[in-house]
């Protein structure tokens, strides 16, 4: 069995541009940012109605691990901002 140690991480930017991604979110939702998981990266929606996460994009919607996705916003909202240079 080959070892993936980052199969499936999450990557959550709560800063980031979400627009960039979709113009579009479903009714009920909240838009957080950005979410990269593997080779794909879209905005990060919450449904508030069944407490899910989804990433969304150009051709692409699709529900993400909660698990996850939590983990992932808790590192976003405790690491902090690299100095500019």
């Amino acid at each position: 069995m080959a070892n993936h140690p980052h199969r499936g991480a999450v990557a959550v930017d709560l800063t980031a541009d979400w627009t960039l991604y979709t113009d579009a979110i479903p009714r009920g939702s909240i838009a957080l940012g950005t979410v990269t998981q593997g080779p794909e990266k879209g905005a990060l929606v919450y449904l508030e109605d069944t407490q899910t996460y989804l990433i969304i994009a150009t051709h692409l919607m699709r529900e993400l691990n909660t698990r996850k996705v939590r983990a992932a916003i808790h590192q976003a909202q405790t690491t902090p901002a690299e100095p500019e240079s």
